[in-house]
């Protein structure tokens, strides 16, 4: 890949590793502050928040590849994904409860009001029990002295980290290639691959300030991130009123009924998916 992205150099008042602690320790609080929310109130918008909270420190720990990390960023890293794979189901339930009034607004059949009884009822029991799960886990990061190893001194150390950073974000960015290149199909679980490895692209540019004088790339990203977003949360309602319909037999003629109009739907956001540059580098590379 000729285009490389480089992380910006450390200057000669603030390290690269001091400005990854700071961003380190600001994020943290954010994701403190979105955890004991979305413990207190797990509404769509806390549980948005904390999701979001995870990614971006996930996204620090990403940038930092291989370069020698201590045993607890690992730890933090595992932990990390389990509380995005903890409240996936919460936020499902929440955009679903959503959508489907959106989607079939002027259907008014007795089967459409027992689907959005079976949504109510199980966004607030995936709602119980996610404040359950989220209950017995800590707020703190308390393990991961990333900042410490962070603002190691010397010279040789900050070029070591720029390296892993480089290396880092161009594996990520050869993996967004390889999944948008999967996606073009629109099948529902490539679309979901490629939109996940999107959203670690650029929160990985934000962290690495890659995107400071990058703003027009990083817009471009959010806006096709957002659109197979709108494509995401159809498939995961279609994927849930086909459960019902399996359960109940009136729910299944009810929904072969409305099937081709939401497909229909589903192609129409498709199509709004704006297409993805040539070269995904050139949007970081130096210039």
């Amino acid at each position: 890949m000729p285009n490389t992205p480089t992380p910006p150099a450390a200057d000669n008042t603030v390290s690269l590793g001091r400005r990854l602690a700071n961003s380190w320790e600001e994020h943290r609080l954010q994701f403190r502050r979105a955890f004991r929310q979305a413990r207190r109130n797990p509404s769509e918008k806390h549980i948005h928040e904390l999701r979001i909270a995870v990614r971006r420190l996930l996204a620090h720990l990403d940038l930092l590849g291989t370069a020698s990390l201590p045993a607890a960023v690992s730890r933090a890293r595992r932990k990390l994904k389990v509380l995005i794979r903890t409240t996936a189901a919460t936020r499902d339930a929440q955009v679903q409860l959503r959508l489907l009034p959106r989607l079939l607004r002027n259907d008014n059949h007795p089967e459409r009001r027992r689907c959005l009884r079976q949504l109510e009822a199980r966004t607030r029991h995936q709602a119980r029990k996610l404040v359950k799960v989220l209950k017995c886990r800590p707020t703190r990061l308390r393990s991961v002295k990333l900042q410490e190893f962070l603002e190691t001194p010397g010279l040789l150390w900050q070029r070591r980290l720029q390296a892993a950073m480089r290396h880092a974000f161009r594996r990520a960015l050869a993996r967004l290639e390889c999944r948008l290149s999967d996606a073009r199909n629109g099948e529902a679980n490539a679309l979901h691959h490629a939109r996940v490895a999107l959203k670690r692209v650029r929160y990985m540019a934000e962290t690495a300030r890659l995107g400071a004088a990058r703003t027009r790339a990083l817009r471009q990203l959010h806006t096709i991130q957002s659109a197979m977003g709108e494509v995401h949360d159809l498939d995961v309602l279609l994927l849930r009123l086909e459960k019902l319909a399996a359960r109940h037999p009136r729910t299944g003629v009810w929904l072969q009924a409305q099937r081709a109009a939401l497909q229909h739907q589903r192609v129409a956001l498709l199509r709004v998916v704006p297409p993805t540059p040539a070269n995904l580098a050139a949007l970081f590379s130096p210039r």
